[in-house]
Parts: C-alpha cells; structure tokens; sequence
C-alpha cells in the first residue's frame, strides 16, 4: 500500500466530516452556544470511532497483532473494525446520556447530520476523482436525506429527525445491497445482516419518542 494512496484518503476523509461540520454549524437553527455544544460532542464521538475503529483492528485480530503488530497496523481497517466502533462508541454516548450530561438529540441528529452530510461529500469526490460507477445511487439517497434535514430541522423534535433519516438511511442501504454488488459507507462494505439491526434500532428510537410524547 503506497504512502500516497493514505494521505490521499485521509485528506478526503478530513474534507469530508470538515464538509460534515461546516453543513451542521450553517443550517441548525440552534443558537450559537448549542451549536458549540453539539459540535464539540459530535467531533468527540467521530474521535471516539476511530479510537474504536483501531482498537477494534487490534482486539479483533489479537493473535495476528501479538506476532506481528506491523501487519495489522500497517492496513485498512475493515467493515469488523467499524461495527466494533459504532458499537463501543454507542455504547459511550448512552452511558453520558444515562448519566445526565447529554440528552439524545446532542448525539443522535447532530452526528447522524454531519455523518450524512461528510458521507455525501465522500462519494461526490469518489464519483468526480476516482470515477466510481457504484457511487450515483447511494448519492442519490444521500440528497434526499439532505433535503429531509433541510425541510423537517423545526418542525419535529432533533431526536425524531434523526432517527428517522437513521431510519430511511439504514431501508435505502438494505435496499441497494439487493440491487448493487454491494454498499459501502466511507469505503467500508456493508453486510446485510448490520443494516437490518440498524433498521431495528431506528425504528424502536421512532416508537419511544413517539410513544413519549403521545403522538
């Protein structure tokens, strides 16, 4: 793996999420104290992923990592390596939640935003550089769900909103799995089985918010 093709995802990485920061800050109608507030969580928890994502590399392949650390360091993580992340990172924000210094709507629709939006611009400059063919569909569900944030911010309650775009994002990805080879989110593969729990886990957060405030 050459040193350029890293930076190179790196940077578009870091473009992506600074793209992802910027679009929360300019559309979210909260003041600039709370925009702070869910910004500054936002970038915790996308640090906490990634901690978790190279944690997850080194747990997952512990007898491989205790022989030779360089060959699971030196690559890509995978899509085991993401799963272990969101769980772990999920897994921290409840805890703070439970523990009352953050309420949902501080972790769910902000981050659900930014990650919607950095993964937009992610599969933009995938289909502009890299001339990514399998890029144009998942696109195309990402600007809908642009728009739904866009039009809905106001109207229902943060942690409605985001679990419902987690919600349509997690039935348009199962969707595409059928219809593409397969579906990748920032360049990690997507099994099946992950975004049914995530259509599972956003419907349930729908129920009880609904059911919560008696809609």
């Amino acid at each position: 793996m050459s040193s350029l093709w890293v930076l190179t995802t790196i940077g578009i990485l870091v473009i992506s999420f600074l793209t992802g920061f910027l679009f929360f800050y300019a559309n979210s109608p909260l003041d600039k104290e709370r925009k702070k507030q869910h910004m500054d969580e936002g970038l915790s928890m996308l640090i906490n992923v990634v901690l978790f994502i190279w944690l997850g590399k080194i747990v997952l392949n512990l007898p491989t990592f205790l022989q030779d650390p360089l060959a699971i360091l030196a690559y890509p993580s995978d899509a085991a390596s993401l799963y272990f992340a969101i769980l772990f990172g999920s897994i921290t924000a409840i805890i703070k939640i439970a523990r009352g210094k953050h309420t949902v709507d501080v972790y769910l629709f902000s981050f659900v935003t930014i990650c919607i939006t950095a993964s937009f611009t992610y599969e933009f400059i995938q289909i502009v550089w890299n001339q990514s063919s399998f890029s144009w569909e998942y696109l195309g569900l990402l600007v809908l769900l642009l728009l739904a944030i866009v039009l809905l911010q106001g109207k229902l309650s943060n942690e409605l909103l985001g679990a419902m775009v987690l919600l349509i994002w997690s039935i348009g990805q199962l969707g595409l799995a059928f219809y593409l080879p397969f579906t990748t989110i920032f360049g990690y593969m997507l099994s099946p089985w992950f975004l049914i729990m995530m259509v599972v886990v956003s419907s349930g957060l729908i129920l009880f918010y609904l059911k919560e405030r008696n809609v």
